[in-house]
């Protein structure tokens, strides 16, 4: 038998509720029961005027019983009359009087608000003062000032300004503040005395109430009350529907669910299932590299390899499973895809395996056969049902438990976390160093230099944005592969920060809000002002290789020069508002890492031979040198041709600078919203 979720539980409890309240009121009116309570007291006597009460509850302004008053009178303001409207109402609905008054309405407005008439300055939007007109039984305007104001808010301080004359009247003023505001009060006793803002009788005969306001006979009979039986037969009919309909819904929701669920686990298998495939090409590529002999051969199945990784990274990407065993999965998977993809270059120049990587094509198939093995008895489990998924968990557990932290060992997420956690650390054979954690002290320009406090990487900050250190906020240091004091800054933006590292006192990164008005500065001009900004700061031989267009601002990527010759690697981000040329964003992750003395190769061909490598179909518009990283971390020295062809389509071509071999082919068309720079 399946197990009730807490859904069903609900349901079914509330249907027997609903039953057991309508049985009960059949058996009070079948069996005469009956409520009686004494007749309530009269109102005390007072010197106050007394009004009527309307027969039947209604709304509050435009309600009250037609008072014999004219529409318009005349009325004496300051020794000069004004024509005023007649206004009416009653709080009949809450058991209180008819009342009417006169307004002058070329300078009040009068609304309704939570059960209570207000007028207001005709000449005041925002409605910060305004008369307030409400019905408060049994309470007067002292003990009632000290709770009157909890109305409009959660009160930190009031004050009593005791007995305040307002005209003829005399009233109870009081003050208060919330968190935001100031607030004002005068409270005018009436006939029936200040309303508290508690529970108001809707009887006579009603218990437990805080008030006994006085009721018409009309509204009392004999002191109790008696159900008809039309009103009988309409409960137990409408609690019938109810319990029905619940039953209705109930079975629909479950019918969606379960076809949901079916729906969800099918897709969980298909995504599984695609990367076990992926996974096992892999496998296969990984031993069929062992077995090549030849260079051509190598080259295939390199290829292959590095084929099946990105297809099973991929499929890693699209499994709907969060988990960062995944992450640890993709990795191994990566790195033996990269390492294909290096020795494939390799073959391509004819050259063969050596034993030492013949032996690391050996470490990534065991590691990948071992991953396709267990990956499938996984996934045998998962269509068993012997293994699920914590969404498939979730949706079905009781409501009460789906807070709770459980350890969900039996699921996809937890199993994948056992098998990633199974693999041992796999070398890094590729010597460029794409998989290597690099912290501050891999960092060319941190490593090996003093660490600063914080009130010295605050200076530096205050010089760095040239502006007073008062205006920075310390937030603390923050941890991780570089080590940064961190600053908000106090310009108005909220989002405004700078870090520095903690060796060397560097400014790592800064950012403050782009948004500004319309762009008023052309590509080149905000680009000039990138420039500008780093040579201020003592960023010299910098030169512009990007940019790209971030709406309201333009980010410009500059590397540095050195000897005429472009480090690529060498890269400084800088962020520019495109209405005034403000700086906004700043970066020097990749400077700091990289930047260093390169020393030249002697041995180059030169830009000249270097461009027979060039198709004699296009035409070579310019020149230049650089160190590319074609591979990972590894440096190239190369001649960078920029290309374009009889119709206009340009291109870079990148040749090695000591063998001649093109290196690396990039179009310069736009790709999102990034223009090369040459």
């Amino acid at each position: 038998m399946k197990k009730r979720t807490g859904v069903e539980r609900a349901v079914i409890v509330m249907a027997v509720v609903v039953v057991l309240l309508a049985i009960a009121l059949i058996v009070v009116n079948a069996a005469g029961i009956r409520i009686h309570k004494s007749a309530p007291e009269a109102p005390a006597a007072t010197n106050l005027p007394q009004f009527p009460f309307s027969d039947e509850p209604e709304l509050i302004l435009g309600s009250g019983q037609a008072p014999s008053r004219d529409a318009q009178q005349a009325v004496s303001v300051a020794g000069e009359d004004k024509t005023m409207q007649l206004v009416t109402g009653s709080f009949a609905q809450r058991g209180g009087p008819d009342f009417s008054l006169y307004l002058d309405t070329s300078v009040f407005l009068s609304t309704e608000m939570d059960g209570k008439c207000c007028f207001a300055r005709a000449d005041d939007a925002s409605m910060d003062a305004y008369l307030e007109i409400g019905y408060h039984p049994g309470a007067d305007a002292q003990t009632l000032a000290g709770t009157i104001l909890n109305d409009y808010g959660t009160i930190a301080t009031t004050e009593s300004l005791g007995q305040v004359k307002l005209g003829d009247l005399n009233a109870y003023g009081v003050n208060g503040a919330t968190v935001q505001r100031q607030l004002e009060a005068y409270l005018i006793p009436t006939a029936y005395g200040c309303m508290p803002r508690r529970r108001r009788c809707r009887s006579p005969t009603e218990k437990n109430c805080t008030s006994k306001p006085p009721f018409p006979a009309t509204l009392v009979r004999k002191g109790c009350f008696a159900m008809k039986k039309k009103t009988r037969v309409l409960i137990i009919s409408y609690t019938a529907a109810l319990v029905a309909a619940l039953a209705v819904g109930l079975i629909a929701c479950r019918t969606d669910a379960n076809r949901r669920q079916t729906a969800m686990d099918a897709n969980y298998r298909h995504a599984y299932g695609e990367v076990l495939n992926a996974v096992q090409e892999l496998d296969s590529s990984l031993q069929k590299s062992l077995y090549a002999t030849t260079a051509a051969m190598e080259c295939t199945v390199c290829t292959d390899i590095y084929s099946n990784a990105q297809t099973a990274e991929m499929a890693l990407g699209v499994l709907p499973v969060n988990s960062h065993a995944l992450e640890r999965i993709a990795r191994n998977i990566a790195l033996a895809g990269d390492y294909a993809r290096t020795l494939s270059r390799n073959a391509a120049e004819g050259r063969t395996f050596t034993s030492e990587e013949l032996e690391h094509l050996r470490a990534f198939s065991d590691a990948t056969k071992q991953l396709s093995t267990e990956l499938a008895a996984l996934g045998q489990s998962l269509y068993d049902g012997a293994v699920t998924t914590t969404a498939h968990v979730r949706s079905t557990e009781s409501l009460e438990n789906l807070g709770s932290e459980a350890d969900l060992s039996d699921t996809l997420e937890a199993e994948l976390a056992a098998l990633a956690d199974s693999f041992e650390e796999l070398p890094l054979p590729i010597a460029d160093g794409s998989y290597q954690v690099r912290t501050a002290a891999d960092y060319a320009m941190l490593a090996g230099r003093d660490e600063v406090t914080e009130e010295q990487a605050q200076a530096a900050a205050a010089a760095f944005l040239d502006m007073d250190a008062a205006r920075l906020q310390a937030t603390g240091r923050s941890e991780g592969a570089v080590p940064c004091w961190n600053f908000d800054i106090d310009d108005g933006d909220d989002t405004s920060y700078i870090a520095v590292t903690v060796s060397g006192g560097e400014v790592l990164r800064y950012y403050s809000s782009c948004a500004g008005g319309e762009p008023a500065l052309s590509t080149d001009e905000a680009a000039e002002a990138a420039a500008a900004f780093l040579r201020a700061r003592g960023y010299d031989g910098m030169r512009l290789i990007d940019t790209e267009d971030a709406g309201q601002s333009l980010i410009c990527t500059f590397c540095y020069v050195q000897d005429g010759v472009l480090c690529t690697a060498d890269q400084l981000r800088v962020r520019v508002r495109l209405d005034n040329g403000t700086v906004c964003g700043f970066s020097s992750a990749s400077y700091l890492d990289t930047h260093r003395a390169r020393t030249l190769p002697a041995d180059t061909i030169g830009a000249e031979a270097g461009q027979a490598a060039v198709p004699g179909a296009l035409q070579v518009v310019d020149t230049r040198t650089a160190f590319l990283r074609l591979y990972g971390t590894r440096e190239t020295l190369c001649y960078e041709y920029l290309c374009e062809t009889d119709d206009g389509q340009r291109c870079v071509i990148a040749v090695n600078a000591r063998t001649g071999q093109q290196e690396r082919i990039q179009t310069s068309d736009v790709s999102g919203g990034v223009q090369m720079q040459f």
